[in-house]
């Protein structure tokens, strides 16, 4: 998960306003600190992990600072926007009942990705392991041996 998430964290999001590009106190929660305990690496590390174990993840803002909830319960509509209420962070729990148009609801499509994730670190392991063997192969000493006659084939 770290490399995924350091990964990410070291990329940068892009906040745009009317078709421009603006660095405004979204960018800044984004990229540098989303709230008072936590620095962008962090945040991401936190979402990305929800994300990969849980297959979902929900960011939420309080007080203009952004977090990842713990855990929290969605109420499904048909017609109008879900919600999302009983949000826990860390001990803490938020009172405050949240609309689908104002928290950032992320979901995998495959349930499975962590298998996938470990598959493709199994097979990068088998690859770095055939690229040493190749290299020590392709480097070692190679002696060429010619000789005049034919040699008795005995032990």
């Amino acid at each position: 998960m770290n490399k995924i998430a350091n990964a990410i964290s070291k990329a940068e999001v892009q906040t745009f306003v009317k078709g421009e590009e603006v660095r405004n106190s979204t960018w800044y929660l984004l990229n540098i600190e989303p709230n008072q305990n936590q620095n962008a690496t962090e945040f991401w590390k936190k979402l990305v992990t929800k994300l990969v174990y849980e297959n979902e993840a929900l960011i939420f803002g309080i007080n203009n600072h952004l977090y990842v909830a713990d855990s929290f319960e969605q109420v499904k509509f048909s017609f109008r926007e879900n919600i999302y209420r009983n949000i826990v962070l860390k001990d803490f729990s938020v009172k405050t009942i949240f609309n689908e148009s104002s928290v950032i609801h992320l979901t995998l499509n495959n349930r499975n990705i962590k298998s996938v994730i470990d598959g493709f670190y199994k097979m990068y392991g088998n690859l770095i392991t055939q690229g040493i063997a190749n290299y020590k192969k392709m480097n070692n000493r190679k002696f060429s041996l010619t000789s005049e006659g034919q040699v008795k084939q005995d032990k």
